[in-house]
């Protein structure tokens, strides 16, 4: 009983002695080769962090801004609260950059860090920049800004699907990035509350970019172009995580280098263990867990190692105090709050694939659904064709049925209007037979009618033209025979009047027994008042002379002067009668 828990114990020892060097590696720093530490930029680089005491020792290379701290060998981004808060609201941000600027087209770097605290998502989270200007003073992303040109790298814990995990970013400054849904890929990474830090190794060359975390390859593409980034690109690591001290977690940083070219630790190695690779788009790879076989190697270079010190007489108490520290972390490891831990990784996982599943599920439910509908619709489609061809077909035999009844109608119709035209022709024949004798007739009396039209238009204006010629001259008989038994001289004047409207003859005789009308006498022309200077004699048709002298000779007035309707002119000699 005693020799088999000596074995177990002794087993423990050895492994937690390994732990404890890795976990003493750390922070002591990483033993460079002669080529990586030729190509150290000293600039962009930590020094040996057990040689700085504060955060003055960095300021001629750095720039640092926030809560950020120099403990132990160790730069604290987010100290834990010294004084315990559960309901503290807020975060605590620390910020380091660089003062200089990358100048080399290739590069690498070699980061140590670790998180302590809470687990689980607790709203912290860490990054590394590789931007081409001034951050500014937007903290809003994990204590950097949300607004840049440049690569990102990310650890946190706040994704409840993913849970820890490494995310890498690209912005091109064109728009603020998003953190849950912005990244180039995402893998997981259990970084919390972990005694032994993390190692992550960065390398680009050429559109090649390459990241691994603990030897293990997280993140490799060649379709990421840096190169207008490196020409002024600064370098930068942040953090911020919550004042609550139930959800704080302290990032703490032990080395820091960069290279002016891609380290040979980085270069293509066919033994590295492959989790996540990036080719097109995001990848989640869980991480491996040791086999039997590799704890056995482990164990013989534990006891090469344990020989080697034994051998060079190295202090038997410092190693008794090294087993003491191992054993306990041993107990450690099964405190109720590590026990706590596993679980809730185990239980998130089996809640991330029921939840991945059950989304998985839905989604094939919704797309079974969606097909079953829409092979109802292209069945009731395909019915409607199917009915839709079958009443066409009907529709063309009813046509073709139309259209050989109606061929049969017009040809019955066409012999009808054939025979109608040769009944036609024959009574056009019998019609001109018939009446070939009245046609002489007909045309005698057609011409005739001519004739007499023109006759008629002829001889109407000639007889109208002797009518009036016989009037013409039977009134220029009358006014000569008149003329001859007139007694008049020169001295009188002859009025006479005729009215068209009334058809009435007027004769007026203006003498000295006249007394309605008087008639200055005057020896001249120009005497004459204006209205009488001339005398009018008043040309009519007579159509009898008795009323002409009877009226003479008998001197009487019958009409006034002002009533004459119409006259013609002739001048005749002025002088008052008598």
């Amino acid at each position: 009983m005693n020799s088999s828990k000596e074995k177990s114990i002794g087993w423990s020892e050895f492994v937690w002695l390994f732990v404890f060097l890795q976990h003493c590696a750390a922070h002591s720093g990483h033993a460079l080769s002669s080529e990586e530490s030729s190509s150290v930029v000293n600039q962009l680089s930590f020094p040996d962090l057990v040689n700085v005491k504060s955060l003055a020792d960095l300021q001629s290379t750095w720039q640092y801004s926030g809560e950020i701290e120099v403990d132990e060998g160790r730069v604290v981004l987010t100290p834990t609260p010294s004084i315990a808060s559960k309901n503290q609201e807020g975060l605590y941000q620390g910020a380091i950059w660089s003062r200089n600027t990358v100048q080399s087209d290739s590069f690498s770097v070699h980061l140590t860090l670790r998180s302590i605290g809470s687990y689980g998502p607790t709203g912290a989270g860490f990054s590394f920049w590789l931007i081409d200007s001034n951050p500014g003073s937007d903290a809003s992303n994990f204590g950097g800004p949300a607004q840049y040109s440049g690569l990102q790298i990310t650890l946190d814990a706040n994704d409840i699907d993913l849970g820890p995990v490494l995310r890498v970013y690209l912005n091109d400054g064109s728009k603020k990035i998003d953190i849950s849904n912005d990244y180039l890929g995402a893998y997981t990474h259990s970084f919390q509350d972990s005694q032994v830090p993390s190692t992550l190794k960065v390398a680009y060359e050429k559109n090649w970019l390459k990241i691994t975390c603990d030897n293990k390859l997280l993140f490799e593409t060649t379709a990421i172009n840096l190169d207008s980034i490196l020409k002024n690109a600064k370098i930068g690591l942040t953090a911020s995580a919550p004042k609550n001290i139930q959800k704080t977690e302290q990032f703490e940083v032990f080395m820091f280098k960069f290279f002016n070219t891609v380290i040979s630790s980085m270069k293509v190695d066919p033994s590295e263990s492959l989790f996540a690779k990036h080719q097109n788009g995001p990848v989640i790879k869980s991480d491996k867990t040791l086999t039997a076989a590799e704890m056995q190697k482990i164990q013989e270079k534990l006891r090469k190692k344990l020989a080697a010190k034994s051998a060079s007489n190295t202090d038997s108490s410092s190693i008794t105090e090294q087993l003491v520290k191992l054993e306990n972390l041993i107990k450690q490891q099964s405190t109720p709050h590590v026990l706590q831990k596993q679980l809730f990784d185990v239980s998130k996982s089996v809640k991330a694939l029921t939840d991945k599943h059950n989304t998985i599920n839905s989604q094939m439910e919704k797309q079974y659904q969606a097909l079953l509908k829409q092979t109802d619709e292209l069945n009731s489609k395909y019915d409607s064709l199917k009915q839709l061809i079958s009443r066409q077909n009907q529709l063309l035999e009813l046509v073709d049925d139309r259209f050989v009844s109606f061929n049969t109608h017009f040809q019955g119709q066409s012999q009808n209007h054939q025979s109608i035209n040769d009944k036609l022709n024959k009574l056009q024949d019998y019609y001109s037979q018939t009446n070939r004798g009245t046609n002489y007739e007909s045309d005698f009396e057609s011409k005739f009618n001519k004739f007499t039209s023109a006759v008629r238009f002829i001889l109407m204006p000639v007889v109208g033209l002797l009518i009036v010629m016989t009037l013409l001259v039977y009134k220029l008989r009358n006014d000569i025979k008149h003329a001859k038994g007139n007694p008049f001289t020169k001295d009188h004047c002859l009025l006479s009047v005729f009215s068209p409207f009334k058809g009435k003859r007027t004769s007026l005789l203006f003498s000295d027994d006249d007394p309605m009308l008087w008639i200055p006498r005057v020896d001249t022309e120009s005497e004459v008042p204006s209205p009488l200077r001339i005398c009018f004699v008043f040309v009519v048709w007579c159509s009898t002379s008795s009323v002409l002298e009877d009226r003479w000779y008998e001197g009487t007035l019958l009409i006034e002067f002002s009533k004459i309707p119409s006259l013609a002119v002739i001048p005749w000699p002025t002088r008052r009668v008598g």
